[in-house]
């Protein structure tokens, strides 16, 4: 485990991770921080700001929002983003060919 308390990577914090540990220290996984590393090099390539709506969550927190009980969320290696930009299909089809290109790098497809 890895203690956290400010950002994770350049672009995201650890209070969009850990939603409910805004006060307090983060603890997350070398799987959940590669994980964070994939989205910020997927960012940074793409040159578009994601904000998060959901990341690591707890068991209780994915079974109250109706997640599947083995949901990547549980580990920290699952996020559901946005833009506030409008994203044409085809810019769309370039952020997930960048977000694959860094999974492959890292060994994770």
């Amino acid at each position: 485990m890895i203690i956290w308390k400010n950002n994770l990577t350049p672009h995201f914090s650890a209070a969009e991770y850990f939603p409910q540990y805004r006060e307090q220290n983060a603890y997350l996984t070398e799987e959940s921080y590669l994980f964070a590393r994939i989205l910020e090099e997927t960012r940074v390539d793409v040159g578009l700001r994601f904000y998060v709506n959901s990341w690591y969550r707890t068991q209780a927190q994915n079974k109250a929002v109706g997640g599947i009980s083995s949901s990547n969320h549980l580990r920290g290696c699952a996020a559901d983003i946005h833009t506030k930009n409008k994203i044409t299909r085809k810019r769309f089809i370039t952020i997930v060919l960048a977000f694959k290109k860094y999974c492959r790098k890292h060994g994770r497809v």
